[in-house]
Formats: structure tokens, sequence, C-alpha cells
């Protein structure tokens, strides 16, 4: 998946047009987050991407404490 950051708060899976928006918290310990899909997408692919959106956020805090 093609996760971008479009502003601080804002992580969007460029393909699918699915949205996270960090409402409170961080992004690696978010107090709500606020999914937004497009139409098309059915219940279990929202689920699927926002696991996949979360992965992602923990594999950058892995970086960030490697490098």
């Amino acid at each position: 998946m093609n996760w971008r950051f479009t502003d601080c708060n804002t992580l969007v899976e460029i393909t699918s047009g699915y949205t996270i928006r960090l409402m409170s918290g961080t992004w690696f310990h978010p107090g709500q987050l606020k999914p937004e899909s497009p139409r098309h997408i059915d219940f279990s692919q929202q689920m699927k991407l926002l696991r996949s959106g979360l992965k992602h956020i923990q594999s950058i805090g892995r970086e960030r404490q490697v490098g």
C-alpha cells in the first residue's frame, strides 16, 4: 500500500483514497482517529486499510528508534 501524509494529522492511502485523520493524541499513541473512506470500499476493506495505516505508522516509529 502507498501511504502518504498530506499534513501532520492526515494519512492517505494514495491508490484507494482511504484517509485516516488524527483527531487527538499522537500518531504513536492516538486518542481518536477518524477514518474516511470512498463509497466504493466495503467495510472489510476499510478495516484492512485502517490496520495497514496503523502498521505504517508503527514502521515509521521503528525507523526513528533505529536511526
